[in-house]
């Protein structure tokens, strides 16, 4: 469970940027599964990678060596970025002759991985990685990816023309990469939350791996509270998609997001509870009686009209808008504000 990110931008890296929050935020909740985790940040929906000049490698002499191995099998450097919502993660981009890109990621606890990955024009792709873990990820039906821990270079670039199709695929150089790289960290994140985001089926593997002691009724605890934080994540994309189509500046944005909150049915029931306590007066008593709902409302959106109702007409939220993106989802105006 150690690396973190690991996925070049190009061809599912959701995949393993979910993976890798997913993984080091697990290792935190195993020492403190029933209090609050005290990053607040979710899986961000967009990614935005910013040129880094001068790279501060935690050990250059890794990067100068994985450099050497992919010149040697004729790729050429690229520039190196710094993903803005995941600081701890650098990278730098490679292409061969025939701009297929490559990938050194470096997280800034010293982990390295590389990935080499090609996009079909007819939107399936491949992923050749060096990834320690991967595999517990559900993958978007369009994606191949192979992961193989202990290759090198050479093997992983081997791996790549052997699984490669006879097909057309989208050429990559210095010039798109970031751009490429940002679109399909956003069209595999978006696959990934109309499907409901992290499954617990997910999450569990992740456990399993991780080689926890926590029992079933801990490690569902903690799946509710990663799933929450989701939900946060995905409260700020739909409603900053919103705001900004309406055109309300930046700085004004958190003061009106605070007031409203997002339902859809691609939320975890258990989850939204959650979330909704923060935007509805809702007791303690009353949450374990919604609760006991779960057993006979499996959709989300109906089991906040459910809980709605019980309400006074006064203190119920009431529906001011709808957004398509980047999920499909109702807006509330929160009672408590």
């Amino acid at each position: 469970m150690g690396l973190l990110l690991k996925v070049l931008g190009i061809v599912f890296i959701v995949f393993l940027l979910l993976l890798a929050y997913l993984a080091f935020r697990l290792k935190r909740w195993w020492k403190k599964v029933k209090s609050s985790v005290d990053d607040s940040q979710g899986v961000p929906v967009k990614i935005h990678l910013n040129e880094d000049l001068d790279p501060q490698w935690t050990d250059a002499e890794v990067v100068q060596a994985l450099i050497s191995d992919f010149k040697d099998a004729g790729f050429f450097k690229g520039k190196a970025y710094e993903i803005s919502e995941m600081p701890q993660v650098r990278l730098l981009s490679l292409f061969s002759d025939r701009n297929i890109p490559a990938v050194i990621y470096e997280h800034d606890q010293g982990f390295y991985w590389i990935d080499i990955a090609v996009q079909y024009e007819d939107g399936t792709e491949l992923t050749v990685s060096s990834a320690p873990a991967g595999d517990e990820m559900d993958s978007p039906p369009y994606v191949k990816k192979i992961t193989r821990p202990d290759a090198n270079v050479a093997e992983l670039i081997e791996i790549l023309e052997t699984e490669l199709e006879a097909k057309p695929f989208e050429q990559v150089d210095d010039t798109t990469f970031r751009q490429h790289f940002e679109k399909s960290y956003e069209k595999s994140m978006t696959w990934r939350m109309n499907r409901g985001g992290t499954t617990e089926e997910e999450f569990q593997r992740v456990a399993e791996k991780s080689d926890t002691n926590l029992d079933k009724d801990e490690i569902h605890e903690a799946f509710i509270e990663s799933k929450t934080k989701e939900l946060y994540t995905w409260h700020d994309a739909c409603l900053d998609f919103v705001l900004e189509k309406k055109g309300v500046p930046v700085e004004k944005r958190d003061s009106l997001k605070s007031k409203c909150f997002i339902v859809s049915d691609n939320m975890h029931p258990e989850a939204f509870l959650e979330y909704l306590d923060e935007h509805m007066d809702i007791t303690e008593t009353a949450k374990e009686g919604y609760k006991k709902l779960l057993s006979s409302i499996q959709k989300t959106g109906e089991f906040f009209a459910r809980i709605n109702e019980t309400f006074s007409p006064d203190l119920q939220a009431k529906k001011i808008g709808h957004v398509s993106q980047p999920i499909c989802a109702e807006i509330y105006k929160s009672p408590l504000s």
